[in-house]
């Protein structure tokens, strides 16, 4: 099965995991087949932002030991907002794990 394409701002476009349809819901997030601690998600771009109509890749990636730990959280997409393939700040993820 081929790729599919989304859209991003400035008319340019990278391929999202094609276990999402085309084009995928508003939001949803599924794991990789054969790998439960391995989460990818597509998030459309707000309304009335530079994001609109676009579709966000990202992944989370889970523990052994999850819930009992925080997942780590990624974005794939290029976006001019987060560095794609690394790992977000944020308090709910394994960059704070002291407030999860």
């Amino acid at each position: 099965m081929g790729r599919h394409r989304e859209r991003v701002p400035h008319g340019s476009s990278v391929p999202y995991p094609r276990y999402f349809p085309a084009p995928p819901k508003p939001s949803q997030a599924k794991p990789k087949e054969g790998n439960l601690f391995e989460w990818h998600y597509v998030l459309e771009g707000p309304k009335d932002t530079v994001y609109e109509g676009g579709y966000y890749w990202g992944m989370l990636r889970l523990r052994a030991t999850y819930p009992h730990s925080p997942p780590s959280v990624l974005m794939l997409t290029p976006s001019d907002r987060f560095k794609t393939g690394e790992r977000l700040c944020l308090s709910m993820s394994d960059f704070h794990p002291e407030s999860w």
